[in-house]
């Protein structure tokens, strides 16, 4: 009986591994499709804006219009970073359900969010 229990525990966790790396390949393909998406959104947001502001400047837009496509740009931006996280957290659990997560990989996205958070100095400031 504890063989066929052991047996039971086996088959429940390789099925839980299997969906997980399922699961975690699905949340990939999806991301990535977001990513692209939402950059699109981004170059749209800022050309919508850019509009907006020469359209304000020779009077034929308002600036509540110009704040408005502002507002936009920033939601747009805003999406397109979470998108781009949640491909990174999709991405990790893959290799983690697929027993292929390394420190290299760790380390990888450790140096991607340092960049993100501290980029590099405007050399045209000097």
């Amino acid at each position: 009986y504890d063989l066929e229990a052991a047996q039971e525990r086996l088959d429940k966790q390789r099925r839980a591994a299997n969906k997980q790396a399922k699961n975690a390949y699905r949340g990939v393909l999806s991301s990535v499709g977001q990513v692209n998406a939402l950059k699109a959104a981004v170059r749209s947001s800022e050309s919508a804006l850019e509009a907006s502001e020469a359209g304000f400047e020779v009077g034929t837009r308002t600036m509540v219009e110009v704040l408005t496509e502002q507002r936009n740009l920033y939601g747009a931006k805003r999406n397109y970073a979470k998108a781009r996280y949640d491909y990174i957290v999709n991405s990790l659990s893959l290799k983690q359900a697929a027993g292929m997560l390394q420190r290299e990989d760790l380390e990888l996205v450790n140096r991607w969010l340092t960049a993100a958070t501290n980029p590099a100095p405007d050399s045209s400031r000097n």
